[in-house]
């Protein structure tokens, strides 16, 4: 089970807009953030699957984030 983040995207904004958030963050930091968001994995969950650590995890959902934030769908 995954803690909060304050990077955490809320699953319905998610849900609504998958399509337009994965052309805006590519494929590799979207993937990250659905495993993230609906699969409620930890950032150790995810950095196992790829080979890097949880914070290399946070700072990619944090771009994202932040990403997504400016596009104004946050």
């Amino acid at each position: 089970m995954k803690k909060p983040s304050m990077y955490d995207i809320p699953a319905d904004i998610f849900e609504r807009n998958k399509a337009v958030f994965e052309e805006l963050l590519g494929n590799r930091y979207y993937e990250i953030v659905r495993l993230r968001t609906e699969a409620d994995l930890s950032m150790k969950e995810i950095g196992e699957l790829y080979g890097v650590t949880p914070e290399r995890i946070r700072q990619i959902i944090g771009r994202s984030y932040e990403r997504i934030k400016e596009a104004r769908y946050l």
